[in-house]
């Protein structure tokens, strides 16, 4: 018996009435492993990224997964005839990141995307952003090294020094130290902190004040200014009294240099730590580039 033929076959396709595009709602799928298991991830099932009501049916489904993507055709696409959409499930054996279709994107929310697929940009990042926090603290304490640098200099200048009564090589060690001042009170300073000397068994003081000394006695002994210096000889007798109108005046202690000394400690601080992070700015910087 002859064959008989009719010709070509026909091929049916159902289109849903509804025609315009719809995105995809996506959703990757890992395997749900038991607690404690061990054993060869390649015995493991494969990943799914489940794509549900889109429209069209025609497409590219890309797998996002180590070593570059996987691109699956979506033209096997299931229609569901309740939601006149389609339904397509992509497959994998390896882990997949993330995947698109259609212009929607779905990840693995089940691990980091960052650290998975490029672990060495992930650490690259990280050293990065802890030079750029070392070059932010490194600037701030370069303005702030600045602004305390021109503070010092401008607004506490180095005044003169205090003017000073050197004595030197007397005994005994207690006495009263006059100082006579230009036009104003003399002042009267106490010995008691004089220093011994190991070699000659005398003693050594200094008095200080921040006023003119035209002269100053110690011991029936008198030095005015401007005279030659000569030795002060050693007296042996009581020291004499203070005069009736004097007073006792303590030494001025300088606040502005004082000051000053507290802000030149505190720029020192600060250029130490700038020191240091510069230093180690430049080590994350060289490690960054090498490693």
């Amino acid at each position: 018996m002859d064959d008989l033929t009719f010709g070509n076959g026909i091929r049916l396709n159902v289109l849903p009435s509804e025609s315009s595009p719809s995105k995809p709602n996506l959703a990757v799928l890992s395997p749900l492993l038991p607690r404690n298991w061990v054993g060869d991830p390649k015995d493991l099932p494969p990943e799914v990224c489940l794509a549900t009501n889109f429209r069209p049916r025609q497409g590219q489904m890309v797998l996002n997964v180590n070593n570059g993507p996987d691109f699956v055709n979506t033209s096997s696409a299931v229609l569901s005839k309740k939601q006149k959409s389609y339904v397509f499930a992509g497959f994998s054996n390896r882990t997949i990141y993330s995947c698109e279709l259609h212009d929607s994107v779905s990840n693995n929310e089940q691990i980091d995307l960052c650290d998975d697929i490029y672990p060495g940009k992930a650490r690259l990042n990280f050293l990065l952003l802890l030079m750029n926090g070392a070059r932010l603290v490194f600037t701030k304490t370069l303005a702030f090294n600045t602004v305390l640098t021109i503070r010092a200099m401008m607004f506490y200048p180095l005044s003169p020094g205090p003017d000073v009564c050197l004595a030197t090589d007397f005994r005994p060690k207690l006495g009263k130290m006059v100082l006579s001042i230009n036009n104003g009170p003399a002042v009267i300073l106490s010995t008691e902190s004089a220093v011994l000397s190991s070699r000659s068994k005398s003693y050594f003081f200094a008095g200080f004040t921040n006023e003119k000394i035209d002269s100053c006695r110690l011991n029936n002994t008198e030095e005015k200014t401007g005279e030659k210096n000569q030795p002060v000889p050693c007296p042996t007798v009581e020291p004499t009294q203070p005069e009736p109108n004097a007073t006792d005046t303590e030494p001025d202690h300088n606040a502005e240099r004082s000051r000053l000394n507290f802000f030149l400690l505190l720029m020192n601080g600060v250029r130490l730590v700038f020191t240091k992070t510069l230093a180690f700015n430049t080590i994350l910087t060289i490690r960054a580039v090498m490693f």
